[in-house]
């Protein structure tokens, strides 16, 4: 019954916004899987997505357009000291991909195959996800493959502290299955088993001796109480392996729509605070550790490797009219909460604007500190001014 009022919803729904959280806090909606495929949302769009997505900006949505999906994503870095080589233009990502249905129960899918595949030329372009999808009813959906995991708030913001700190940003892919289950129309869960640490599907590593197995459970729920103009979301995750012990994180998040309230003002804001044990490990989280720790620095590297870390990040955007949004970022993090002083802080002032239904430019500028001694100021990613911007075209 819940997608059916989704669906009609959809339908009437005409004016502005894209798609990322939110959506779900404008329409009242807190399961993901109403407007893409992966339980953890972002991905491939499904049918619902994609006309939502295409609402009546210009021209009519094509329908036999449902099946396949093309997402081409341009994006220009050019920090105040380019020390680096991570600067200028660059292809983020071409990703070409396919939703194919195995059975089908009239006009409803019961079991599919989804398949995406990265051409670009920035982070791990080459395969993304790849599972099998089984429906047995309205209210619940099991995944079996590669996936981004139903951790946290993930939206298009690769870049948010919170997403770096615990690996889950949209190119951090988990390998195993998952159960979301739409317990009401205002609660939904989701169950996840992962051979774990984002390791995309690949064999992990170790020797005859001492052999590396890991695993993965990942809890997350979300809610949308009748007198929340948006949802609130809880997720938890524990990580483990015969060497490494004890990762784990939690992050709290919610979106709102002010629109939805009797101020009736175009104005989503989304928040999340996360709490995170381990992951500073250089060993599984390299890559996004490296925006703020300098690879030469191996004692500081030591010396967080075990530590908790606190990450918050929020966004406010404002809809001007369907084609222009203004747009203010923050992320905050303390890698050590121990020395809560020593944090990185970026904000991040811009705006959106849409040419077509379908494809649009982000400009950001960003001013961004440390209070870290150990990292001197500009020397790396997460502590140096920018302009910013993303070009993203999408079928």
């Amino acid at each position: 019954m819940n997608r059916i009022f989704l669906s009609l919803i959809l339908l009437l729904v005409v004016d502005q916004a894209w798609a990322r959280p939110e959506y779900a806090a404008r329409l009242g909606v807190n399961n993901c899987q109403s407007c893409h495929y992966n339980p953890g949302g972002g991905g491939l769009r499904n049918p619902n997505g994609k006309f939502y997505g295409w609402r009546a900006r210009q021209g009519v949505w094509d329908g036999e357009k449902k099946y396949w999906h093309i997402d081409l994503r341009m994006n220009g870095l050019y920090p105040n000291r380019a020390t680096e080589a991570n600067n200028g233009m660059a292809l983020m990502s071409a990703v070409a991909g396919a939703s194919l249905p195995i059975e089908k129960d009239g006009d409803k899918v019961r079991s599919q195959i989804v398949l995406a595949y990265d051409m670009g030329t920035v982070a791990a372009n080459g395969p993304r996800e790849g599972y099998l999808q089984f429906i047995p009813d309205e209210t619940s959906v099991w995944t079996i493959g590669r996936f981004l995991a139903p951790f946290g708030l993930l939206t298009d913001e690769h870049r948010a502290f919170t997403r770096l700190q615990t690996k889950s940003t949209i190119y951090d892919f988990e390998m195993g299955g998952v159960y979301s289950k739409d317990l009401s129309e205002r609660a939904h869960i989701d169950f996840a088993l992962t051979t774990g640490f984002a390791q995309g599907g690949k064999f992990t590593g170790g020797t005859p001796t001492t052999p590396e197995q890991t695993s993965a459970v990942i809890l997350n729920s979300r809610f949308s109480p009748s007198f929340y103009p948006g949802f609130l979301g809880l997720s938890y995750r524990n990580d483990q392996s015969l060497i490494v012990k004890d990762v784990q994180a939690v992050s709290a998040y919610s979106a709102i729509s002010l629109e939805r309230t009797r101020l009736f003002i175009p104005l989503h804001v989304l928040g999340e605070v996360v709490w995170a044990q381990g992951w500073n490990n250089q060993k599984y989280n390299a890559i996004n550790m490296g925006q703020f720790i300098p690879g030469s620095d191996l004692a500081l590297q030591a010396a967080l490797e075990k530590s908790e870390s606190l990450g918050m990040g929020a966004e406010a955007n404002f809809e001007i009219n369907p084609w222009w949004v203004l747009q203010y970022r923050y992320d905050r993090i303390a890698l050590d909460q121990k020395f809560s002083g020593d944090v990185f802080q970026r904000h991040g002032v811009g705006f959106k604007h849409f040419f077509t239904a379908t494809t649009n430019i982000l400009v950001r500028y960003e001013k961004a500190e440390s209070s870290v001694k150990e990292v001197p100021q500009e020397s790396v990613r997460a502590n140096k001014d920018s302009f910013y911007f993303i070009l993203h075209a999408w079928l």
